[in-house]
């Protein structure tokens, strides 16, 4: 487990993952998860150099990658043949790499981009632990989803019945979120050759959108582990995979 290499910081020393997932149940993925994030913050809370924090983020995702590693065989026995959970996850991570190479190129961050992205790639393994604490068999969906995204959460609180209101929702924060990746291009001087090694917008589009669509994948996984589950689920799990990517990428332009 990856958590176990960093002997430096107690964090499952009483909650391991190799307890937890003897147990493998949504409830034990859940206390593990709140594990890393208290651990996480008692480092981060000693740390008095950029280096110290940017450690703590990345051992912070190693401990949540252990997490929901540890509930794959939990999903597997949900979903049997029907779906490829070790592939939806890994999916999903190398499109967060993806995302988060892309957002910690914005902003003029103190601690520079390596705490950036080992921050936001911290951040999107939490998301994929709330993803399965909350729509895979035995977890609990929240009762709404906020974006973020103004016109489009404004849009479903007017009309929130049923599968279509919810797909109208993911929809509507993805594309807006779409829209803002010119924001994120990169600016050089006239004539820098350094301006043809970064991002276009279409590139930086594209990595929002694999992004989301690696998310729906494994609302897809999630949902095929509960076989009397209701089309609005899987929608409402797609609006928030939607609201985790529109955070990640708001949060960058404030």
């Amino acid at each position: 487990m990856k958590w176990l290499l960093a002997p430096t910081v107690p964090a499952c020393l009483l909650l391991c993952p190799v307890v937890l997932a003897a147990f493998g149940s949504i409830p034990a993925h859940q206390a593990q998860a709140r594990n890393c994030k208290a651990a996480y913050v008692r480092e981060r809370a000693v740390a008095t150099q950029t280096e110290g924090r940017t450690d703590a983020a990345r051992r912070e995702e190693e401990c949540l990658a252990d997490a929901d590693d540890g509930v794959i065989p939990l999903l597997l026995r949900g979903t049997g043949e029907s779906v490829d959970v070790p592939t939806a996850v890994q999916t999903y991570r190398d499109s967060s790499a993806g995302l988060c190479g892309v957002l910690a190129e914005k902003g003029s961050d103190i601690e520079g981009p390596a705490q950036a992205r080992s921050q936001c790639t911290a951040n999107r393994e939490a998301d994929l632990a709330q993803l399965v604490d909350s729509y895979a068999l035995g977890g609990k969906a929240p009762s709404s989803v906020v974006t973020g995204v103004g016109p489009c959460d404004d849009a479903f609180k007017a009309n929130h019945a049923g599968a279509h209101a919810w797909a109208t929702l993911a929809s509507c924060a993805s594309e807006q979120i779409e829209a803002k990746a010119a924001l994120f291009v990169p600016k050089f001087a006239d004539g820098d050759p350094l301006g043809a090694l970064g991002h276009s917008e279409d590139q930086i589009a594209s990595t929002f959108s694999v992004a989301i669509n690696a998310g729906n994948g494994v609302c897809d996984v999630l949902i095929a582990t509960q076989p009397s589950a209701k089309e609005p689920m899987r929608e409402k799990c797609r609006a928030s995979v939607a609201a985790a990517v529109a955070k990640a990428v708001l949060d960058r332009l404030h």
